[in-house]
């Protein structure tokens, strides 16, 4: 668990590789909880050559971030839960391809080019999340393979969503 970081430039990394003994990294199963990313590059990064599992991202503000807020450059996020985040005037919000993972209770505000890539991820849930712009793939919402996109909140789509953004 992390200690609190407020108003800092910080990008946390995850990572999990193939090394053993005193040579293994491994981030599996972290919690990121309060925190408030503000600025800069990235909040959370993804990296490394193996599956990152069960990481838990709650309570946390990220805004105004250059890049995306959590974003996967080399590795993958297997079994996370993104839940109850205020994500607002980033350039991207989450541009990560979830395996087995859960996006939910999440206000996901202004942003430049894309709200939420699931792009490459397979089996995820997106709900319960209030959505702002126009809900499909070209006004920055991109599902994933076999995810599943329904029950969030979007006012520009009509309401309620009950099918992934097309």
């Amino acid at each position: 668990k992390l200690g609190r970081l407020h108003d800092r430039h910080v990008t946390l990394d995850f990572i999990r590789d193939t090394g053993s003994g005193d040579a293994e990294r491994d981030s599996s199963h972290a919690i990121v909880r309060g925190c408030r990313f503000a600025g800069g590059q990235n909040g959370i990064r993804i990296t490394g050559t193996e599956n990152v599992f069960n990481v838990l991202v709650e309570d946390n503000v990220f805004a105004d971030q250059t890049g995306a807020s959590i974003v996967s450059s080399g590795g993958y996020a297997y079994r996370w839960m993104i839940r109850n985040n205020e994500f607002v005037n980033n350039d991207i919000h989450i541009d990560v391809g979830f395996t087995q993972s859960t996006i939910r209770d999440n206000n996901f505000g202004k942003f430049t080019t894309t709200s939420i890539d699931l792009t490459g991820g397979v089996d995820s849930v997106v709900t319960l999340n209030h959505l702002f712009g126009t809900y499909s793939i070209s006004g920055g919402y991109k599902p994933g393979t076999t995810c599943e996109w329904g029950g969030n909140l979007n006012s520009l789509s009509g309401g309620t969503t009950a099918a992934d953004p097309a």
